[in-house]
């Protein structure tokens, strides 16, 4: 058997990954204990690797409308959900009364949680755009001091 390379897959300087998970179950299924977790521990260092960016528009696309949409269109169903600090979080951002139009990836969600806790934060991607998306985000929440490294 002859293996062959598959060119959408190839890895190049202007786009080395492409994050569209944002927004699905399994993205806020990940999100919930580590939200709660960080709000636990409150580490003096956070350190991330494969950030990602700190926010995603959502597109509305089938996943998202099975996973952030239905969380939110079913968040009376769940107290646990309701009052969980991820959703806390994420339910601020919301821009309009029609609900939310972004999501938060962990960047976000942890400089959020731990923006008056923790003194370092160090944030790993393979992207340029990615880390320097984290840095504007730390700047509009007034911890752009706190950013030790983006690598």
């Amino acid at each position: 058997m002859k293996l062959t390379k598959n060119k959408s897959y190839e890895l190049t300087k202007d786009k080395i990954m492409s994050y569209r998970h944002f927004g699905r179950i399994g993205d806020i299924w990940k999100h919930i204990p580590l939200c709660e977790f960080l709000s636990i521990e409150q580490p003096n260092n956070y350190i991330e690797t494969n950030s990602a960016y700190p926010h995603y528009q959502l597109t509305g696309s089938f996943e998202q409308q099975y996973g952030i949409f239905h969380v939110e269109k079913n968040i009376e169903k769940s107290h646990l959900i309701r009052q969980s600090v991820y959703w806390q979080v994420i339910s601020c951002i919301s821009e309009n009364e029609n609900g939310l139009s972004k999501y938060l990836g962990s960047p976000a969600l942890a400089l959020n949680i731990l923006k008056d806790t923790t003194k370092n934060f160090v944030f790993f991607d393979l992207e340029q755009a990615c880390l320097k998306a984290i840095a504007e985000y730390a700047k509009k929440l007034n911890i752009a001091g706190n950013l030790s490294k983006l690598l």
